[in-house]
């Protein structure tokens, strides 16, 4: 039991470690909007969700729909706002490179 926590943990950390060393890199941007909202998993969704986005934001592409912290520079975020774009990889310099 313990040797698969262990293994577990790895896993996780790895995971982490990859996908954060690519906040500073825009190309954050470019993984995320390849998807369609089917595939991002739940544990992003609810992260992608408290910056407003929606199955149907998320898939329509319509620029005109998109919610209001996407076009939001990085201190105009809430706390909350900020903490769900660092969970989906992005940075202060990333965010702010993307809404210019």
């Amino acid at each position: 039991m313990v040797r698969v926590l262990k293994a577990s943990l790895v896993v996780v950390l790895v995971s982490l470690f990859t996908f954060s060393s690519v906040q500073a890199d825009s190309s954050v941007d470019a993984e995320w909007s390849s998807l369609a909202w089917y595939q991002i998993p739940g544990k992003y969704k609810k992260h992608w969700r408290k910056l407003g986005w929606t199955e149907n934001i998320w898939d329509s592409g319509n620029e005109a729909k998109f919610p209001a912290s996407n076009g939001k520079a990085w201190h105009e975020l809430s706390d909350v706002e900020q903490g769900a774009a660092w969970a989906l990889g992005y940075d202060e310099a990333c965010w702010n490179g993307l809404n210019k």
